[in-house]
């Protein structure tokens, strides 16, 4: 039995080029006149027994298993959609069934979890064989197109079953039942089978057309409109072999869609053997999931000689596939698609693979994925897109080549179609800054009229673009629409009264350009008819200025499908508010949800309400709380009028039935009417604050209610990482050592959503996902955006380190709590751990040289985007030697630890002859920083400062390095004696350590390399770099890897320099070298 519907749906899939020739005209026109947009190459499942059905329990498999074995009842089902999908432009693909409850959230057509029909069985009225929803209809969400058989009829038979398949499979493919006792759609008790009539037929393909060539058989180029069919050796496709990011020919599979249109229908390809190639190579032809085609493979050599074949060898759709070890010497492959059937399962889709083994890198998984009929509606160009470096698959990519009216790219009519009332292409919004125009004429047909047009915008990733569309005339002006649904997938608007002839163009945008959800694939249908789409007014309201919440009530007088809108007046509001309508049903329980925001017109998937009584409550919420003005709203909806499920005759079913009128419903306050529902005119008020949100749902309601069931559905996956961030704000004074500071004159850091704090977080999954701030700062203001950026104001007067913490969510899960830190004012504090410690000095010595963006975490302490000397003297400045411990025996950072820390302070203070501090190595306290502090520190090193001292550096004499020339090759050796024996480096470890970096060439400027055996290190400079070495050495006592040539050569005596000198800079070389693994 066939639902009435107001309007039709507007999905279809089908790719087309952005111009090409027409093929012979052909009306698409439904009886009353609509031009119908929907898709009908569909996927089908049978649910398990158990799944949900409108409260019921699916029975399907339980009732016909009584009748026949479950492999001939569910063949004479999908047989029932193939004997009218062989008719017209469709196909019926069988998948899986993942138990998922009937109505479950989730897009009209291509949900992975369930086919696009699903069939199931529930208790109905005993006289009625089994209901369905027609794919001509606005119902959004995943009730399109599911049947439902009903488990009190008396089925006696495979023919019974088989004739109600047949009936309800044309209603699902939007034919109306009728008075003819030889139609299929004719209903009879006892059920009859009855084939689709000759006026059947023509009534399918007037609204989905002849069954047309696929893509690869094109118009040919004289203007005829001739196609140039691909079939035979001479004709065949030409298939281009792929590569992935590696960039080696042949690395990733070549992939086709086709179809075998007829059962004389032949398709031939050809492919050439990347390069020499020779090896292993498989052919896959695969029908199962897309569609109910026995497919035939055949493999040619260049020569035309058979190589290899397979055949279907069941009915369900199949996957066949040829697999050939080597390929000799051919350079070409041909490839034949066909069909061994002449009955109806020698027609329909297909996809077709090629695999060249041995240099391919696409896991199968991913192939099949790309090749399941999903991407159907791609050509092969955008299919070889999958296996590039992109993270993100852009389909048709304009590179900005119409982002405007005038450069607005035109469309051609889509095939089989009457000139100028179908356009379809596949596009996609690349960046922020995208948006996509088009051109298309309005038709010249006057009977009947085809004045109102509709547009739909189908996002093609789940969770991907949310779309906004602009309409302009022939002279740039807005155009006015109607929303018909927005959310869930799907924008579709529509225009009455358009004017024959005139040129069109439509705009394809992000609907928050430079926020979240403005990048992605979309498909794009504009088709004409004759009809207006009407949407009722349910209800209408104010809300906000102190009203949280408005009541309205509903009553359901039978099972309906529902679709429903939520409109909101446009309003000045100061933080991001939303409008959320909840139907709660009379226990108390909500049922469903659909939300707004102010000046938009919102939607999700059609909802299934059980006879009863309902109430509508609507709510305003803010991001931050705060009083939302007036803002007027209305509720807007249609349902499906007849009955869907229930048995009438059942008074607890039909709690509105008025036992002595039949066709009439008795609801509350002496209200009798043939209408299935009602609204109730009475509204009651809720003032104060709206009902609690917890921040997940209060930030999807805001951010991401478009996708709603994206979230709902979907919700098994991996939280965001959320990852510390570090900020630096300047000041106007100059942070002391003892964190002192003056000024007053602090300014406002301001960071963008690209610096922000989620621009270092991941999603596993790679979708989009938001900031919840869970601590605030300290020593300031903050407001911070969801999409990252924020603002901090500091306290007046503060200097030194604030934070906060936040969670990523993802509209699923929240993150662990990430810490952004922001140090304000000049400081060292390089790590942002709140000290200036050793480890900072560290981060400078690394960063020394960067220069123009370098940040605070390279080191640079005073803004100038250079880590120098200036930002050293910062870090001295604010060392805390006041800390310190004297004498400190090694510990010059007075952490209460003798560490690597510390040799950098002895290190940095080498040679300071007299007035030396503790916290610039001088260990003893002798005023100076010399050997005798490198050995205490030696001594203690891993131990507690104040550690007595046990040993004492002792170097036997070497030649000096002034008596060699600089421009000579010297080498100096010293043996292990020579060398201080510490925890840091003993013989042992030379012996271990030092072998794992022989020969190993250090970065300029010092251009030298050692090498060492067992106790003995052998140290050869290269020639001319004596002076660079010493250059380097006297001037800082230290040396970094990347800054090459920055201190004078003369600025030392070679004379005054020692042997021990030397091998402390050896011992130095080494330090430098392993710094990342002794201080962490």
């Amino acid at each position: 039995m066939r639902r009435r519907i107001q309007h039709l749906d507007s999905k279809r899939r089908h790719a087309v080029q952005l111009s090409f020739e027409t093929l012979e005209p052909r009306a698409m026109l439904d009886a009353a006149g609509f031009l119908t947009g929907v898709d009908v190459h569909l996927t089908l499942s049978f649910a398990a027994d158990g799944t949900q059905i409108a409260g019921q329990s699916n029975a399907l498999a339980a009732k016909f298993d009584s009748i026949a074995p479950e492999a001939e009842w569910k063949e004479v089902i999908l047989r029932a959609f193939q004997d009218w999908a062989v008719n017209t432009n469709a196909d019926i693909g069988v998948v899986t069934d993942g138990g998922q409850s009937f109505g479950s959230g989730g897009a009209s057509q291509g949900d992975s979890r369930f086919g696009d029909i699903r069939i199931g069985a529930i208790a109905m009225a005993p006289n009625t064989g089994g209901v369905s929803v027609p794919t001509d209809g606005r119902v959004s969400g995943t009730w399109f197109a599911d049947v439902i058989f009903n488990t009190a009829f008396d089925y006696q038979s495979l023919d019974d079953i088989y004739a109600i398949a047949l009936h309800e499979a044309g209603n699902v493919f939007g034919l109306d039942d009728n008075n003819d006792p030889n139609s299929p759609l004719h209903t009879s008790i006892p059920p009859e089978v009855h084939f689709p009539t000759a006026n059947d037929i023509a009534n399918l393909q007037a609204l989905h057309g002849i069954r047309a060539p696929d893509l690869n058989e094109v118009p040919d180029s004289g203007g005829g409109g001739n196609q140039t069919d691909n079939d035979s050796f001479a004709n065949a496709t030409q298939l281009d072999t792929n590569e992935t990011a590696s960039l080696i020919n042949g690395s990733a599979p070549s992939i086709v869609y086709g179809d075998i249109t007829s059962q004389t229908d032949l398709d031939f390809f050809v492919i050439d053997t990347p390069g020499n190639y020779t090896g292993p190579t498989t052919f896959q032809l695969r029908s199962q999931g897309i569609s109910l085609l026995a497919p035939h493979l055949t493999i040619y050599d260049n020569n035309h000689q058979l190589l290899g074949e397979a055949m279907a060898t069941q009915r369900t759709g199949d996957l066949v596939s040829v697999h050939l070890p080597t390929l000799g010497s051919t350079d070409k492959i041909f490839i034949k698609v066909s069909s061994d059937n002449t009955d109806v399962y020698g027609v329909g889709g297909y996809s077709l693979v090629v695999t060249f083994d041995s240099r391919n890198e696409i896991d199968q998984a991913t192939i099949d994925a790309i090749a399941g009929g999903a991407f159907r509606f791609l050509n092969s160009e955008d299919l070889s897109k999958f296996f590039d470096a992109d993270d993100q698959e852009l389909f048709n990519d304009d590179m900005h080549t119409n982002d405007s009216s005038s450069e607005a790219t035109e469309l051609e009519t889509s095939p089989g179609y009457v000139q100028h009332t179908r356009y379809d292409v596949v596009g996609s919004i690349a960046d922020p800054f995208d948006s996509d125009f088009y051109t298309i004429k309005a038709p010249v047909v006057a009977d009947p009229l085809l004045n109102v047009m509709t547009i739909l915008i189908r996002s093609i990733d789940a969770g991907g673009l949310i779309p906004a569309i602009s309409l302009l005339d022939e002279d740039d002006l807005a155009v006015p629409f109607e929303v018909l649904s927005n959310g869930g997938g799907d924008l579709i608007v529509q225009v009455a009264d358009v004017t024959p002839r005139n040129d069109y163009r439509i705009e394809v945008k992000a609907a928050t350009p430079g926020a979240l959800f403005d990048k992605g694939n979309y498909e794009l249908t504009v088709f004409f008819g004759s009809q207006t789409t009407v949407l009722n007014t349910l209800a209408s309201a104010a809300i906000g200025n102190g009203v949280a919440q408005r009541t309205h009530t509903l009553y359901v007088g039978k099972p309906q499908l529902f679709h429903f809108l939520l409109q909101a007046d446009l309003a000045a509001t100061t933080s991001p508010t939303a409008l959320l309508a909840t139907i709660v049903d009379d226990q108390g329980t909500p049922v469903y949800q659909f939300a707004t925001r102010p000046g938009e017109t919102h939607s999700r998937e059609a909802v299934l309400l059980e006879p009863g009584s309902y109430t509508v409550a609507v709510s305003v919420y803010t991001l931050d709380g705060s009083t939302p003005p007036e803002i007027n709203y209305k509720v807007k909806g249609l349902a499906i009028s007849d009955p869907f499920v229930g048995d009438p005759n059942d008074p607890t079913a039909n709690p509105f039935a008025c036992p002595e009128m039949p066709g009439f419903f008795c609801y509350p306050g002496d209200v009798i009417s043939p209408d299935p529902f009602l609204w109730d005119d009475f509204i009651s008020t809720l003032s104060g604050d709206p009902p609690p949100l917890g921040s997940g749902p209060l930030t999807t309601l805001l951010f991401g209610d478009w996708w709603t069931w994206v979230w709902n559905e979907f919700g098994s996956n991996g939280p965001a990482f959320a990852q510390d961030d570090t900020y630096h704000t300047p000041t106007e004074g100059t942070l002391s050592a003892s964190g002192t500071f003056q000024s007053n004159q602090l300014s406002a850091l301001t960071v963008g959503s690209v610096q922000g704090i989620l621009g270092n977080d991941i999603d596993p999954e790679g979708g989009q996902f938001i900031a919840l701030l869970v601590s605030d700062v300290s020593h300031g203001t903050l407001q911070l955006d969801v999409d990252g950026g924020f603002t901090y104001t500091p306290n007046p007067g503060y200097v030194g380190m604030d934070t906060f913490t936040y969670k990523t969510f993802d509209f699923i899960d929240e993150s662990a709590p990430g810490t952004a830190r922001i140090v304000v004012g000049i400081s060292a504090d390089f790590d942002a751990d709140g000290a200036v410690s050793g480890r900072d000095f560290l981060t400078w010595q690394r960063g020394f040289g960067k220069a123009p963006d370098a940040q605070l975490t390279d080191g640079d302490a005073d803004f100038d985007g250079g880590v120098g000397f200036s930002d050293l003297a910062v870090w001295k400045a604010q060392y805390p030697d006041s800390l310190t411990p004297t004498p400190s025996n090694g510990d010059a950072d007075g952490d209460g630890d003798v560490d690597g820390r510390d040799f950098l302070a002895w290190q940095r203070g080498y040679g300071i002859a007299n007035g030396a501090q503790a916290a610039d190595g001088d260990s003893n306290a002798d005023g100076t920083v010399d050997a005798e502090d490198l050995s205490l520190w030696q001594t203690n090193y891993g131990g507690t400062s104040g550690a007595e001292l046990s040993s004492a550096l002792t170097v036997e004499n070497t030649p000096s390095v002034a008596l060699v020339s600089k421009n000579q090759l010297a080498t100096l050796t010293v043996q292990s004696g020579q060398i201080p024996v510490t925890p840091l480096l003993s013989t042992d470890q030379l012996q271990t350590l030092f072998p794992l970096r022989s020969a190993k060439t250090l970065q300029k400027p010092l251009e030298q390399w050692h090498t060492s055996q067992p106790a003995l290190l052998t140290y050869i400079p290269h020639p001319n770099s004596l002076d660079r070495i010493f250059s380097e050495y006297a001037s800082q006592r230290n040396f970094s890897t990347r800054s090459p040539g920055k201190h004078a050569h003369n600025s030392y005596n070679m004379a005054e320099v020692s042997s021990l000198d030397l091998v402390d800079h050896v011992f130095s070389l080494w330090m430098q070298d392993q710094r990342k693994e002794l201080f962490p």
